[in-house]
């Protein structure tokens, strides 16, 4: 099953990366659990929100602090439930003329081929330790 699972996030990546954020839709379970890593939630001063209306906000909530936002996924590791993706960050602040660029990582859970909950992290060590495996 968790082959099927790296499988969805890299769907959702390369739509993701294509301004395509309803294919996230297909699966996500309705009632996911979305937390933002310290940093990024410290730009809404929300760090948790559920459902998809909260993914949604979410969304909304922190695409707003910025004037350029881009990831890209870098690598996909399965361990058991969860899919950590890696992934490189490269944006701007609005009222900033400063470009940062990070390598992050996500941690999806999966349960039944639906992700029921989604944690950001600053570094991919937080986001593999967070799923039970270290570098």
């Amino acid at each position: 099953m968790s082959e099927e699972n790296v499988d969805a996030m890299r769907k959702v990546y390369k739509a993701m990366a294509r301004g395509d954020f309803w294919v996230a839709g297909e699966v996500f379970d309705p009632e996911i659990e979305w937390s933002w890593s310290p940093s990024l939630s410290g730009l809404t001063g929300v760090g948790t929100y559920h459902g998809i209306e909260g993914v949604e906000a979410a969304t909304r909530d922190v695409f707003k602090a910025w004037d350029l936002f881009q990831q890209d996924a870098e690598e996909f590791i399965e361990e058991g439930d969860d899919v950590v993706v890696v992934v490189r960050m490269h944006g701007r602040l609005k009222g900033s003329h400063q470009e940062i660029e990070n390598t992050a990582g996500h941690v999806w859970t999966f349960r039944d081929s639906r992700v029921i909950r989604f944690r950001a992290f600053d570094t991919p060590s937080e986001a593999l330790e967070a799923a039970g495996l270290s570098e």
